[in-house]
């Protein structure tokens, strides 16, 4: 995707309620990697510090204890949060 300054910035939202925030292949190879082409980036992950880093906006959602409790309540939660944000694209990394 080309980014041109008459165009908006494409919006990538990514997300997991499993991962650590700073992972190294989320955070680190794919979020800063977008932010720093260009992208608007924000990742949501279980304990992230709110606020941005390194050109990425993070947001806390809280950590569900329990598998089935992490995949069916904290997913739920967390797409009502995802929704508002109306991203251009959304990553899944959960597994």
């Amino acid at each position: 995707m080309i980014i041109d300054s008459a165009m908006h910035t494409p919006r990538i939202v990514h997300f997991t309620s499993a991962h650590p925030p700073f992972d190294t292949r989320i955070f680190h190879k794919e979020c800063r990697t977008l932010a720093d082409a260009g992208y608007e980036v924000t990742l949501f992950a279980p304990e992230a510090p709110v606020g941005m880093s390194h050109g990425v906006q993070l947001r806390a959602i809280p950590r569900e204890r329990g598998r089935v409790r992490r995949l069916v309540l904290g997913n739920l939660r967390l797409l009502r949060k995802l929704l508002v944000h109306n991203a251009d694209v959304y990553h899944f990394h959960d597994p």
